[in-house]
């Protein structure tokens, strides 16, 4: 065989590698996507259903865009901070690995994107009815990073436990909190922490 027919029967089985490879990362690319946008639309779900429970963090910072291309005023953000502005969340984004929140408030004025794990905190998990309940929560969520999740599905019953002992309105909440919890342990991504404990989990 002649050599310039070896080189172009080379190439052209370069070629279709390189084509085939590229489909195969389009593909695990767009499947990925797809997982994100799934889990992003039932994140947001579940937290909007929360209400507006939410406040801002001492340290927040306040983004005009999800891409954080620009923020908010770091004295608006603080007057906002200072006020106790409670707000919602209307929607949950994946970009670049973080979790960003779309907040607004009652009034429908103040409303931008904050990054969901250190930027927010649910009010009633400083209830003093449900500090308890929290705590267990919070101890299952710790043994599942440290331990696995088939050892922290055996401390259930002690959160189901913390429940069965709430004030009948503590109790709804509590039951909406161990839904999630559960969705949380099957999945295992900062999105679906249970809306009581964001701003708690997880910990420094």
């Amino acid at each position: 065989m002649k050599k310039s027919m070896k080189m172009t029967i080379i190439s052209a089985a370069v070629s279709l590698f390189s084509v085939a490879t590229g489909a195969i990362a389009t593909l695990l690319i767009n499947s990925f996507s797809k997982k994100d946008q799934s889990q992003d639309k039932h994140a947001s779900k579940q937290l909007a259903r929360a209400g507006y429970t939410f406040k801002l963090s001492p340290h927040a910072v306040m983004y005009q865009q999800a891409e954080k291309q620009s923020t908010f005023e770091k004295k608006d953000v603080e007057q906002l901070i200072e006020q106790k502005i409670l707000f919602k969340i209307i929607a949950i984004k994946t970009i670049y690995n973080t979790d960003i929140a779309h907040i607004i408030d009652q009034s429908g004025e103040h409303h931008g994107w904050v990054n969901l794990v250190s930027d927010l905190y649910n009010i009633k998990a400083l209830k003093q009815g449900l500090k308890s309940l929290v705590e267990v929560e919070l101890n299952l969520m710790r043994l599942k990073d440290n331990a696995g999740k088939q050892i922290a599905l055996k401390q259930l019953p002690q959160v189901q436990k913390e429940i069965q002992n709430l004030s009948p309105r503590n109790k709804q909440i509590g039951e909406v909190s161990l839904h999630e919890l559960m969705h949380w342990l099957e999945y295992d991504s900062n999105i679906n922490i249970p809306s009581l404990l964001i701003g708690k989990y997880p910990e420094e």
